[in-house]
């Protein structure tokens, strides 16, 4: 079963999900955003450039800052 939690303080925002191979658009958060990849691997294009994150890796996303994530 896939799980999204979604927090914002302060000006942050922070994620919680549990999902297999998702895909979302590229966006941006108005705010700063931070994630932790738990299990698998989390590809993103950030800045022209692809990302990896894998398990425990940590991602953070200046305000306005496109990504288009994709998990496995």
């Amino acid at each position: 079963m896939d799980k999204f939690i979604y927090k914002k303080a302060a000006g942050i925002t922070a994620l919680s999900a549990s999902m297999t191979d998702f895909t979302y658009k590229k966006h941006a958060h108005q705010e700063y955003a931070i994630g932790v990849t738990l299990r698998g691997i989390q590809h993103y294009h950030l800045d022209g450039s692809l990302q990896l994150s894998y398990p425990n890796g940590v991602m953070l996303f200046n305000p306005e800052q496109a990504h288009d994530p994709k998990g496995s």
